[in-house]
């Protein structure tokens, strides 16, 4: 599993790593907006825990770049706001898993990063099998089903 970690603090990065990488993660970090847009559009990424600002400019764009390169991708976005616009961030961003402060410890962020990433994958797994399934019903039906034309509909 990669994470790409987008803060401009160096010693959130350090604890953020250490924590993740115990969980099995490998650890990509970004310390500006262009790198982390880099890194997104390169490589797969399984979870993106990124501050809502770095260096001044807000960090949506990385998300959504992450987003079109792997679609299961796995948000946490970590922000000092808390005005009751937050929640439409949710509609912004279709991979935000979680918004945190950015005081929150680094093992519960990463603890929310391991269930983000494993429900994203076990949710694509069901959808990937829902539609092989149904893939195959509908060929081995399609053969053997006689259909009846329908009857016409009187509107009144």
């Amino acid at each position: 599993m990669q994470t790409l970690i987008l803060d401009d603090d160096p010693q959130h990065h350090t604890r953020l790593t250490a924590s993740l990488m115990t969980r099995g993660f490998q650890v990509l970090n970004a310390m500006s907006i262009i790198a982390g847009l880099e890194i997104a559009r390169r490589g797969s990424i399984d979870l993106l825990v990124m501050s809502e600002y770095v260096a001044g400019k807000l960090s949506h764009k990385v998300a959504l770049s992450a987003e079109r390169r792997s679609p299961a991708i796995t948000t946490i976005l970590l922000t000092q706001r808390t005005d009751d616009d937050l929640s439409e961030l949710y509609l912004l961003l279709p991979s935000l898993y979680s918004i945190l402060g950015k005081s929150v410890h680094a093992d519960l962020i990463a603890k929310l990063g391991v269930s983000g990433v494993i429900g994203a994958t076990s949710q694509a797994s069901v959808a990937q099998a829902n539609l092989f399934n149904r893939g195959r019903w509908l060929r081995s039906n399609v053969a053997t089903t006689k259909t009846k034309p329908l009857a016409p509909l009187l509107l009144t």
